[in-house]
């Protein structure tokens, strides 16, 4: 087969993503029995993908946020009310 015409060319974040895939893919193959790792293997394989990945952790936010209406937006808001309470009224 011949060599490509255009290579591909990966940005930094997808050849992470393709590395951490092959840890992984190592890993499962251990889990499998298909082969053995060591502990060092293994040690070192965490360390890889802590690097690659990102660590979920719970995140609790306290915050509060209040939606503050502008004032020309308010009088419209409520010229429309008074309107229709007028044509309720008629």
């Amino acid at each position: 087969m011949p060599a490509r015409v255009r290579k591909i060319r990966h940005d930094e974040e997808t050849r992470a993503k393709i590395q951490a895939a092959a840890i992984i893919n190592r890993f499962q193959k251990c889990i499998d029995g298909e082969v053995e790792l060591s502990a060092q293997q293994v040690s070192c394989g965490k360390t890889l993908l802590d690097k690659a990945l990102p660590n979920l952790q719970a995140v609790e936010l306290d915050a509060e946020h209040k939606h503050d209406v502008s004032d020309p937006l308010k009088d419209l808001l409520e010229a429309i009310a008074n309107r229709g309470k007028r044509l309720a009224e008629s």
